[in-house]
């Protein structure tokens, strides 16, 4: 495989031509070029009371590298919660803030809390898929020590949530998985669960995690329904299960037999591309719910367009669902154990 493939097939962005030409006129998907180059638009940037800055640090004696939004009336130093969004391969952490058009942002001023973008090593994540021959994978980058290190720095006594689209998402399973502990809520976006014989588990501890699995039933990398992660049968990165099995499995880990699925409220209409959200364990237990939409592979916002290989967008305003999930999940943590 190509050292720059991954970025071809998780970059939703004009970038992505430029990767795809030298692979796609050997496989006869020359015209996939022109798809990927027309129909991206992102949404403007607001109006922010917080600036983003960039910053470096050493974590197990490697630099790396993310850019972190604190709202103006989040001094420094004061413990908050915390949200890390992790990018797909071949990204980084500034453009996949750009593509959701800063909506983390606008929404850690309206709730008070801090956002981190983290850059994965060689724009990949040592994530929890077998298949994908990263440079992260290779090296055995510790991305789960890093973003929970990165993620406790930053939040003192707050919660961390992490969220993350395709092989971002894979990273967030594998951070839940490995370090459960430390984490309140996950919200892997484009990421279906692997299957067994894909499925790398360094340090299993079972802690139960709060769970969203955001996944779209036209999605042609990440198949809905189960299958091999691909685009269009090029960089295939081993199978995944079906979303709804996926959930199943996260429900399972979080302390009892899965529940069928308990339909939740739909959000309001004007939430285009809803088809469902459901609820996969009991209550008591924290959460994981599914929620589907009419979309292709994408982090879906209001006024995002992805190019039109990766399938049909939507303006379901994922980032808001994505912080309501965690906030509520954080909430019901902290009445259940005072002090955590």
């Amino acid at each position: 495989m190509a050292e720059h493939f991954p970025g071809v097939l998780d970059t939703p962005r004009r970038s992505c031509s430029g990767l795809l030409i030298g692979f796609a006129a050997g496989a006869g998907l020359l015209a996939a070029v022109t798809t990927v180059a027309v129909g991206t638009r992102r949404p403007r940037r607001p109006e922010l009371s917080g600036s983003a800055r960039r910053r470096r640090g050493t974590f197990a004696g490697r630099r790396r590298k993310w850019v972190e939004y604190r709202p103006a009336g989040l001094p420094s130093g004061r413990s908050a919660d915390v949200l890390v969004v992790l990018h797909g391969s071949g990204d980084t952490g500034r453009r996949i803030r750009a593509d959701i058009g800063y909506g983390f942002d606008r929404l850690a001023d309206q709730h008070g809390f801090v956002v981190l973008y983290p850059d994965g090593y060689r724009r990949n994540w040592n994530e929890i898929r077998v298949g994908g021959d990263f440079a992260a994978k290779r090296r055995g980058i510790d991305d789960v020590s890093f973003l929970v290190d990165l993620a406790s720095d930053t939040s003192g006594q707050g919660a961390v949530w992490v969220t993350g689209y395709s092989s971002g998402g894979q990273m967030a399973i594998r951070v839940a998985v490995d370090a459960g502990d430390r984490v309140a809520a996950i919200v892997p976006v484009a990421a279906n669960v692997p299957t067994p014989d894909n499925l790398r588990v360094t340090d299993d501890r079972r802690s139960p995690v709060a769970v969203l699995l955001v996944a779209g039933v036209a999605d042609p990398v990440n198949p809905y329904a189960g299958g091999e992660v691909s685009l269009h049968g090029l960089g295939r990165r081993g199978a995944v299960l079906s979303a709804a099995t996926g959930a199943r499995w996260f429900a399972d880990r979080n302390g009892g037999r899965a529940t069928p699925p308990f339909p939740l409220a739909a959000p309001m209409p004007s939430e285009q591309g809803f088809v469902s959200r459901e609820r996969y364990t009991p209550s008591g237990v924290p959460p994981v719910e599914l929620l589907t939409l009419q979309c292709g592979h994408h982090y879906p916002a209001p006024g995002f367009r992805g190019p039109r290989i990766f399938g049909l967008s939507t303006d379901f305003d994922v980032p808001a669902a994505a912080v309501d999930f965690a906030r509520r999940a954080t909430a019901a943590r902290r009445a259940d154990s005072p002090g955590a």
